[in-house]
């Protein structure tokens, strides 16, 4: 999963409102090069009619190296003149970056490649370990790799941000195996698999 290349690249999206109201924006995106995922980092321009130009004309890492701030070179057209607009999007590197670890690691678990995609749930939590979607789906690879105690440990975190993290893993079928094993391990009253 690690040094998949990415770009940072500006997509344009329909912004209509209603028919009379039709508008275009833009998206700064993460994406890999083979465009095998995407992530949404942050928006440039939101409403206007038509778009001549726009792309990344700057990119600032902030001294600690948590976030980038991003200029966004944007001419849009409007009626009979254009103007020229600067939009500024800062981003948190660490969570955009395991998000879209998560995301890739997510499509390796669809394809049956329960190793590379534990590997992308590592890295996305290893990058962002307050990420709490790339914990539960580390601890749900896991359990279902019969990989109980890690399991366990991976799901403290979730559970830790997010109270629901851990009766979802009680209905979960990713833990039957978990729960089978240890019927007290998450803590479950009852829960069915479904």
């Amino acid at each position: 999963m690690t040094g998949v290349e990415t770009i940072v690249d500006l997509h344009a999206f329909d912004n209509s409102t209603t028919e009379d109201n039709i508008g275009l924006g833009n998206n700064l995106v993460l994406r890999a090069v083979d465009r095998s995922s995407s992530d949404l980092l942050g928006s440039g321009i939101r409403h206007v009619q038509r778009i001549e130009e726009s792309g990344v004309s700057a990119a600032y890492l902030s001294p600690d190296g948590s976030a980038m701030t991003f200029a966004l070179a944007n001419k849009p057209g409007v009626m009979c003149w254009s103007f020229a607009s600067l939009d500024v999007v800062t981003v948190k590197i660490s969570r955009h970056r395991a998000s879209f670890a998560n995301t890739r690691a997510l499509a390796a678990w669809k394809k049956g490649q329960g190793d590379v995609a534990l590997a992308g749930f590592v890295e996305a939590t290893t990058i962002d370990p307050t990420f709490h979607w790339g914990w539960y789906n580390r601890a749900s690879v896991e359990a279902k790799q019969g990989n109980h105690a890690s399991a366990k440990t991976s799901l403290d975190v979730p559970a830790k941000l997010d109270p629901k993290a851990r009766a979802r893993a009680c209905t979960d079928l990713d833990f039957a195996s978990l729960r089978a094993a240890e019927p007290n391990a998450l803590g479950c009253a009852k829960a069915k698999d479904r």
